[in-house]
């Protein structure tokens, strides 16, 4: 079940030394915290529900504050504490948005947070 969920809606999949990220949170969702352990490092990804935009991209991503083309996340074992912010794109399925609302969902108590550790 927990694999489940980090696979299907938080949209974590390992691909050797790498994180592909493909969220499919519904519309209403505001976004997720997920700190992920790899080796010695931590990576403290925060996923915002931005909705659509004009751009051809499902998500725009950045590691430490600096761009990152694609969704696959490179995982170093350096010991370091990395910030991983995630803006997602597109259109969403829709549940009942009331539920979810926030308008900050990083470092909010609306946010869905999850400390995993992979095997």
């Amino acid at each position: 079940m927990h694999r489940l969920g980090l696979e299907g809606i938080l949209g974590l999949h390992r691909a050797g030394a790498g994180l592909i990220i493909e969220p499919h949170i519904p519309a209403g969702w505001p976004g997720y915290e997920v700190t992920y352990r790899y080796g010695q490092a931590t990576y403290a990804i925060c996923v915002r529900n931005d909705g659509p935009s004009e751009g051809d991209a499902p998500l725009d991503m950045t590691v430490d504050g600096k761009p990152v083309p694609g969704n696959l996340l490179a995982l170093r074992d350096d010991g370091e504490v990395h910030q991983v912010q995630i803006a997602l794109r597109g259109k969403r399925f829709s549940i009942n948005p009331e539920r979810y609302k926030s308008s900050s969902p990083c470092g909010s108590a609306a946010a869905r947070s999850m400390h995993l550790s992979p095997p």
